[in-house]
């Protein structure tokens, strides 16, 4: 079990760090240039800090589905990814629109990206714990 989660966590942080650096180093990128107001400017970004946000938040995501009395499986797994990706979307993008000047085009793009990054990220957690990979249960 130990194996199985720290695989996922290694898995799931590379996927979010790697769909992370699209969404924002590129697609989103020009929106924020945009308002530049709102954010720290690339040189006082605290990537650090980021990277342990989003270890502590996969080490969550994975240990919350390897605590599930469900089968581990592929398809568990992307049902897991894509109702916890739904409530964190909503809640992180569209909670943030509603309270920041930011443009619809960026919440929904937000939303997209956590609800992309939850979904796959569930369902590689769910081939790792599951029978896919080779291990026992």
């Amino acid at each position: 079990m130990l194996k199985k989660l720290i695989l996922a966590v290694v898995v799931v942080f590379l996927l979010w760090s790697a769909l992370d650096f699209v969404v924002h180093k590129h697609l989103l990128a020009k929106d924020y240039e945009a308002k530049k107001e709102l954010w720290r400017g690339p040189a006082d970004i605290k990537e650090n800090v980021l990277h342990v946000v989003r270890l502590v938040f996969v080490l969550c995501f994975v240990a919350l589905y390897g605590c599930a009395k469900a089968e581990k499986s592929a398809v568990s797994g992307l049902k897991y990814g894509l109702l916890y990706g739904l409530g964190v979307a909503v809640w992180i993008s569209f909670g943030t629109y509603a309270t920041m000047p930011v443009e619809l085009n960026v919440a929904v793009t937000w939303a997209v990206g956590i609800l992309v990054s939850s979904t796959v990220g569930g369902l590689l957690t769910g081939l790792i714990f599951g029978k896919c990979c080779g291990c026992e249960k």
